[in-house]
């Protein structure tokens, strides 16, 4: 009988990480979706780096944020900005880390 209640709790444990990995998931992705143009690039910065992301390149005019997630997936927000350093467009992106 015990033997039970401890795979039921390991079991529930599982479910709820689960859960929350869930959850992060969705937030990072709608703070990536919510960088909105015309925003300063250090507001855009604050908002994704509090969500999870890490600052990884800048390409061109291109800033990138980095989330990478246990599952081998990663997410990747690409934030684009002008000469004044104002947002001008967002991608989102999510993909497999196969190496």
């Amino acid at each position: 009988m015990r033997r039970w209640k401890v795979i039921l709790a390991v079991a529930g444990a599982c479910a709820g990480i689960l859960v929350v990995r869930s959850c992060r998931y969705e937030h990072y992705k709608t703070t990536c979706e919510a960088v909105e143009p015309g925003k300063p690039l250090a507001d855009a910065a604050k908002a994704l780096e509090a969500a999870g992301g890490k600052h990884v390149a800048v390409v061109e005019s291109e800033h990138q944020w980095l989330r990478v997630r246990l599952s081998l997936k990663h997410q990747l927000c690409r934030v684009k900005v002008d000469a004044r350093e104002r947002v001008m467009s967002v991608k989102y992106e999510d993909s497999w880390d196969l190496l």
